[in-house]
């Protein structure tokens, strides 16, 4: 009687004993939070977020090839009236960002022509932007540019063939789309031309362009 009573009393006393030795019951509940959904990065700062859908992320490539086309303006410090003042501009420029991407500085060259019923100027240029990524996480950036070249009237009339000088200076908005496309409007863009270019010494132009083009 008195054996089977210590037996059950050594039982009783062994969960005490692990305890004092340090040991610890293994939790076989496995009531771990699960991960939040979507994962990504939960810190305070924000981090990369989903507010913008992925096909308007900023461009990870350095070049661009784009074509624009809009009216142009010549003659606006001349008393040029709409119908000889006005005619339509189209420009293919190519671009390289140093960064490696399409953020910060770039370098390359343009070919612009301007024409009408009456003329027909061609325009190479090199030509320089600064491309200012104003909302992180969109691929839209702002680029101021500069551009200088050579301009030359080529037609006929008292007034051609003529060359000048060329610098202009502008401004442009530009979005990338799944990285691969890109759409822009330059709603700014100035040319001074210097040199003997329809019967002037000097003259100033205005132009508004839309296009597109790739990155690369």
């Amino acid at each position: 009687m008195i054996r089977p009573l210590l037996f059950a009393l050594s039982l009783l006393s062994f969960p005490a004993q692990a305890f004092a030795q340090g040991y610890e019951p293994v939790d076989l509940d496995d009531d771990d939070d699960p991960p939040p959904r979507g994962g990504g990065d939960d810190d305070d700062d924000g981090g990369v977020s989903g507010d913008y859908p992925e096909i308007l992320r900023p461009g990870t490539k350095p070049m661009f090839f784009v074509g624009a086309i809009g009216p142009t303006f010549f003659g606006i410090n001349k008393k040029f009236d709409a119908k000889n003042g006005s005619r339509g501009k189209l420009a293919l420029d190519f671009g390289y960002h140093f960064d490696g991407a399409m953020e910060g500085p770039a370098i390359g060259a343009t070919i612009e022509q301007t024409f009408s019923n009456s003329f027909y100027v061609i325009n190479p240029a090199f030509k320089f932007w600064w491309d200012i990524q104003p909302v992180d996480g969109l691929g839209l950036t702002i680029a101021p540019f500069a551009k200088a070249g050579y301009a030359g009237a080529l037609c006929g009339g008292n007034q051609c063939p003529g060359h000048a000088f060329n610098l202009g200076f502008g401004a442009e908005g530009r979005l990338v789309l799944d990285d691969i496309g890109l759409v822009l409007v330059r709603p700014l863009q100035f040319d001074n031309y210097l040199g003997n270019v329809f019967d002037e010494t000097f003259f100033l132009t205005y132009s508004f362009l839309v296009g597109g083009g790739l990155i690369f």
